[in-house]
């Protein structure tokens, strides 16, 4: 089912730091470069966000008004285009401009899962509430946006607020550099939900170099967003 193949997607972190020595400029900063000054008028009430607190609000999003978030991230210059879903009890998956696979609650607090035949939406199979709880289902795809938003905001400065397709977000910018290696990135923080809107980030090292680019699309809520329409789930032993 391509559904698993978004939840393999690497962290973006992860795949900067592989570039040798760059983890080291991210867990020790080097003190005799100058440091990087903050251009936010004065403004001392920005805080790095809360992960944990962000995926709460992104979770109760989607149970009650509901999202749809579309994005794109391109990685040493493979694109991949996904939109993930959340309403009314249902999580779903676009990758490439097609369907790729739903999750449903059951009345039991199990899951549903949808895969894909000919662009269509087929039933798959049904687990249990101990078995897949649906509660873990919402939890991992939430998990998965955030696993964009963690680059290491401890070593960069917000330089300014702005807003992205009507949202508030904090704008951090860092370029570190120490022999053996270099990083450099800039993004755009949701202040709601934590979750990274744009990033431009590289990564360079004696063992090579990676880039990634990553936007948010479209972020659309309540009334904006519309489940797709599922088969009802078929019981075993029935046609």
């Amino acid at each position: 089912m391509k559904l698993k193949r978004l939840l393999l997607l690497a962290p973006m972190a992860a795949l900067l730091c592989s570039c040798g020595d760059i983890a080291k400029l991210i867990s020790v900063p080097d003190d005799s470069e100058e440091e990087t000054t903050s251009e936010t008028d004065d403004d001392s009430s920005i805080a790095f966000p809360d992960p944990e607190v962000g995926k709460s609000k992104l979770l109760e999003l989607g149970e009650t008004e509901g999202f749809e978030i579309a994005f794109t991230m391109t990685a040493d210059g493979e694109s991949e285009s996904v939109t993930l879903g959340f309403k009314n009890d249902t999580i779903w998956q676009i990758a490439d401009g097609e369907y790729n696979g739903a999750y449903v609650k059951t009345e039991d607090g199990g899951t549903h899962f949808y895969g894909v035949e000919e662009g269509a939406f087929v039933y798959a199979e049904t687990y249990d509430a101990e078995t897949v709880p649906f509660q873990a289902m919402a939890e991992t795809v939430v998990a998965i946006f955030y696993s964009w938003t963690t680059m290491p905001l401890e070593v960069a400065s917000v330089t300014h607020h702005q807003t992205r397709l009507g949202r508030d977000c904090d704008y951090y910018v860092a370029d570190l550099s120490a022999p053996g290696g270099s990083l450099e990135f800039a993004l755009y923080i949701d202040t709601e939900t934590g979750i990274a809107m744009k990033i431009a980030a590289t990564a360079e090292s004696e063992e090579g170099s990676s880039s990634i680019d990553f936007e948010v699309l479209s972020f659309r809520t309540g009334n904006q967003v519309t489940p797709p329409d599922l088969p009802a789930p078929t019981p075993a032993g029935e046609e």
